[in-house]
């Protein structure tokens, strides 16, 4: 899943520290969600969704500050 999420941070951000950033924050966010998921078969595209999220927070957040 690594090489996914940080491809899929890679389309949306501009910098591999976001990147990494970002794909660090999902796994953690995940974790400490992961109650939350009803069907574990959705798991990979939840944990996407989590990551797309943030790299669109992260974006704007630096468009923002710019």
């Amino acid at each position: 899943m690594e090489q996914t999420l940080y491809r899929v941070s890679r389309s949306i951000l501009k910098t591999e520290h976001e990147c990494l950033d970002a794909v660090q924050e999902a796994v953690l966010n995940a974790f400490h969600s992961i109650h939350t998921l009803r069907e574990p078969r959705f798991f990979k595209t939840w944990l996407i969704r989590i990551v797309t999220n943030i790299c669109y927070r992260i974006a704007r957040l630096a468009t923002d500050t710019a």
